[in-house]
């Protein structure tokens, strides 16, 4: 402790003062005697203040270490009991573990003594015909399924369903194609042709819906653009060139001429 050191420097610093004032006290002059007593006093006063700091700081410390101690015991006394508590809960816990356990198995052994006695008591033939009688549904063996053709049913043979299907759906393809191409003006097709055959210029369209491209000879278009129509392909796709120089095919229904 710093304490200690202290006490103990001004200890050795008394010492020394009063070795030299002892040596010197016969051969000294008064003058010089004067300032070895009063550095002898000096010393003696600070060494009883150094002894008195020193005995508080033990009495101090010694207040800590029984403090110390009495928390200590305290702290192990109440683990212990806990640990005393901790060990009869498991004890008693594992004992009426152990207990339902054994009840139940004996319980169980019951139980299994039963389903043993009455498989000894199963037989297998008996019990199959047993089944048969209380589940059966008869002897009679059911009638043959025959096939009945439909075609053959309504007199006619498949292939003439097949030829007067297939004329059906041409002829309504037909009409369908019919009503688109009657819905577009002439003049919208005979302008195409001249561009066509290069007696016109091109003819500005301009674009009223968006439409991405999904194939190789079609481009992309977006609503608003400025399209020149190069050729007619059919009545629902148009090649044009956008003001970009790039070329493609594009729905018809998708653009509109400019007026």
């Amino acid at each position: 402790m710093d304490v200690k050191k202290t006490y103990e420097n001004k200890c050795k610093d008394l010492d020394s003062a009063v070795q030299e004032y002892e040596t010197k006290k016969s051969t000294a002059q008064q003058k010089e005697m004067d300032k070895l007593q009063q550095k002898k006093l000096k010393c003696q006063h600070q060494c009883q203040q150094a002894d008195e700091q020193y005995q508080t700081a033990i009495t101090v410390l010694e207040q800590i270490r029984g403090n110390w101690e009495q928390e200590t015991e305290i702290a192990l006394q109440t683990l212990q009991q806990l640990e005393e508590e901790r060990m009869t809960y498991a004890r008693n816990s594992i004992w009426v573990h152990v207990n339902i356990t054994s009840v139940n198995l004996l319980r169980l052994d019951a139980l299994c003594e039963v389903v043993r006695k009455s498989l000894e008591s199963v037989d297998v033939a008996k019990d199959i015909q047993l089944f048969i009688n209380n589940e059966q549904t008869g002897c009679v063996k059911p009638e043959t399924i025959a096939y009945e053709s439909f075609c053959s049913k309504n007199n006619i043979s498949f292939l003439e369903r097949q030829l007067l299907s297939r004329e059906m759906d041409e002829n309504k393809e037909e009409e369908v194609f019919n009503d688109l191409y009657e819905s577009v003006d002439d003049d919208f097709f005979d302008d195409y042709d001249e561009v066509a055959e290069g007696k016109g210029d091109a003819i500005q369209f301009h674009v009223i819906y968006d439409y991405t491209a999904k194939r190789e000879d079609e481009i992309s278009i977006r609503n608003g653009e400025i399209l020149y129509v190069l050729e007619q392909i059919d009545t629902n796709w148009l090649k044009v060139r956008t003001e970009h120089g790039k070329t493609g095919l594009v729905p018809a229904n998708y653009i509109e001429e400019l007026i």
